[in-house]
């Protein structure tokens, strides 16, 4: 009888400690821990990056920021080199149409800089013909990208040139030269498209052909853009409409 009576205490205990662990515990809401919830949360997008999600909605593109330009005195002397000097003449000829190395070496920032280079490379000693050649180092490096075109020299009867090669004249590629042909497209079809403007500069010859699809389609943006009453958006790369219309 006693260990009846035993069986039935514990069984009693036993169904008391239930109600009390549902009462205290099991009532409870559960939760994830907060690193679980936070690794498995989707991340939220800040506002500048859900605008750049959104390219139906995304304004028209403002043109790009002029290059800021070098200074080689203020440059480290590690940084005294051919690339740097050609993003410093990057930044003067962008306010010519036409030039010639000897008016760029005539220009005293310009001929600083061009010096330095060559001091950088040749450390032990140098001419005034190496200061040149990585004048027109840094000009090969420009025609190459396409941001100019190389003419002959413009010879008068009976002169013979100091240097030919500083005599040469050089076309800059711009608006200045660009923009009429880009327009005449624009305003024909309401539509632009790089490739097609770019073969036909090519086709102009006379130097042209070295001319680069980057920087006609830099200059097909910087002319869109700056259309007064037009409203331009590259649909695609390479290829805008005009979506005012």
């Amino acid at each position: 009888m006693e260990d009846v009576v035993t069986d039935q205490n514990v069984e009693i205990r036993a169904w008391e400690e239930r109600i009390e662990f549902k009462r205290t515990v099991l009532s409870k809401p559960w939760k994830l821990p907060s690193s679980i919830v936070v690794s498995g949360r989707p991340r939220q997008v800040s506002n500048d990056m859900q605008v750049t999600l959104e390219p139906e909605k995304e304004a028209k593109r403002k043109p790009k920021p002029a290059l800021r330009t070098i200074d080689f005195n203020n440059l480290p002397l590690a940084h005294h080199s051919i690339r740097n000097l050609k993003l410093l003449l990057l930044s003067h000829i962008k306010t010519l149409r036409r030039f010639t190395p000897k008016e760029l070496f005539a220009i005293e920032h310009i001929q600083h800089a061009a010096t330095c280079v060559t001091k950088h490379d040749q450390p032990k000693g140098y001419t005034d013909r190496d200061v040149t050649n990585n004048l027109l180092a840094a000009l090969d490096l420009l025609l190459r990208d396409g941001n100019i075109i190389k003419s002959k020299p413009v010879q008068k009867e009976n002169q013979v040139p100091l240097d030919s090669e500083m005599e040469y004249s050089y076309v800059v590629v711009g608006t200045w030269n660009l923009s009429t042909t880009i327009k005449s497209v624009a305003k024909r079809d309401n539509k632009v498209i790089v490739r097609d403007i770019w073969k036909k500069v090519e086709s102009w010859g006379n130097g042209w052909e070295t001319t680069t699809k980057g920087v006609v389609g830099a200059v097909v943006e910087e002319v869109l853009l700056g259309l007064q009453g037009q409203e331009w958006t590259e649909s695609k790369p390479g290829v805008w409409i005009r979506v005012d219309v």
